[in-house]
């Protein structure tokens, strides 16, 4: 008698998400354990905030610095760099925002592409930002650079800066989001007063950057005093709109947590509160999230809700990752991307199912001076606790 055939489908398992807070549990991502690469976009210019976007011939790169060796420690423009998949190397960053009187102090500059239309064939690359004498939003104006994504046109040329209305701030520390549309959707923050007061919203775009409107401020409870929430980043979740954001509380029953809200109707309308968020971690320091749900890696379809937040859980001097199944609900334990320093991450997964993150870190040891550095992650190949994140297990089917 002929035996009967056996087939292997891959059903996918999870590692849980009950987070705890005990630094010495905390694993490191390694060459063998979910790590790529790493890498420094450049040893010339140093950089803080920065912003990461895919296109179809590499990478582009934004970010807010100096030239260390003849630059005022004041004056920040915005710099650019792209990297080409063709000969693997980063262009010499270009200043494409130059710091003047009326443009002084450039940033948190934020980049993003818009799908092609009619009146943009190739798509267009959109960047973020803001200048001013500090960092309070009363003294600062936001702007909006805009260039075609025309493979033939330099990438010096071609820019359009616009002042974006007085009422709109754009994003202030995380990309936005973009439906097929070409809708956009900011998480933004002000942070006005003697007090440093902070409030969230959320604004958007339905005709590709040109007009905007934006939701109720959000704040934390009266309680808990005038500073909070700041800096959100945005994950959805099939209709729903979650944001995580920075906090800047120094109240003992809040502080140290990410806070969040949630909309259920795509971010018309929100709670009247912000929460805290008591399994994810946050030092007063900026994050930022890659939403995996239902993308297609190495032929795994990536459940709804899974979602990867880079951030500081202890301390500016050690970047850490962890991860959610349920759309940003609770999280996972962190694991450490960089335990030397390492700060204001921006994030992005890839076409080919890698996550690209770069962020701020010293130098050199010793040294203050900050460069931005470019790390690549299989979210595959990450385990916890001797489990992969995506494990995959054979099940035997007879037919």
């Amino acid at each position: 008698m002929a035996k009967p055939i056996t087939t292997t489908t891959e059903t996918p398992v999870y590692f849980t998400t009950t987070s705890t807070t005990n630094k010495t549990e905390v694993q490191e991502i390694s060459s063998n354990n979910g790590f790529i690469s790493s890498e420094w976009i450049t040893d010339k210019i140093s950089g803080h905030s920065s912003g990461i976007v895919e296109t179809e011939t590499g990478f582009c790169v934004v970010f807010n610095g100096r030239n260390k060796d003849i630059e005022e420690k004041t004056k920040k423009g915005v710099w650019f760099t792209a990297f080409d998949k063709v000969t693997q190397k980063w262009m010499t960053p270009i200043e494409i925002v130059k710091p003047d009187q009326s443009l002084s102090n450039c940033s948190s500059p934020i980049i993003c592409t818009l799908p092609p239309c009619q009146h943009a064939p190739s798509g267009e690359l959109l960047v973020f930002f803001r200048a001013g004498r500090s960092h309070l939003t009363d003294e600062m104006q936001s702007y909006i650079l805009r260039r075609p994504l025309d493979k033939t046109l330099e990438w010096s040329k071609g820019w359009d800066l616009k002042e974006l209305p007085k009422n709109i701030i754009g994003p202030t520390k995380t990309q936005p989001t973009v439906t097929p549309e070409g809708f956009i959707f900011c998480g933004s923050s002000t942070q006005t007063g003697p007090e440093k007061e902070t409030a969230i919203h959320v604004e958007i775009s339905k005709d590709r950057g040109l007009t905007w409107s934006r939701s109720p401020s959000l704040k934390v409870e009266q309680k808990y005093g005038p500073r909070g929430g700041l800096e959100p980043a945005l994950i959805w979740n099939k209709n729903e709109l979650r944001l995580i954001a920075r906090n800047r509380s120094n109240q003992e029953e809040i502080k140290g947590f990410a806070l969040t809200a949630v909309s259920k109707d795509g971010g018309i309308t929100w709670p009247a509160h912000l929460s805290v968020c008591k399994t994810l971690r946050n030092k007063d320091s900026g994050l930022d999230i890659v939403n995996l749900g239902q993308a297609l890696i190495k032929g795994l379809e990536i459940p709804s809700g899974i979602t990867v937040c880079f951030f500081n859980a202890h301390s500016r001097k050690e970047l850490n990752m962890a991860v959610s199944r349920d759309g940003g609900e609770t999280w996972s334990d962190p694991l450490i991307i960089d335990n030397k320093s390492g700060e204001f991450p921006a994030a992005i997964l890839s076409k080919d199912g890698k996550i690209h993150v770069t962020y701020a870190s010293d130098f050199k040891a010793g040294d203050k001076t900050q460069m931005i550095k470019h790390v690549v992650i299989d979210p595959l190949s990450i385990r916890m606790n001797n489990l992969y994140l995506f494990q995959t297990v054979p099940t035997g089917n007879e037919l």
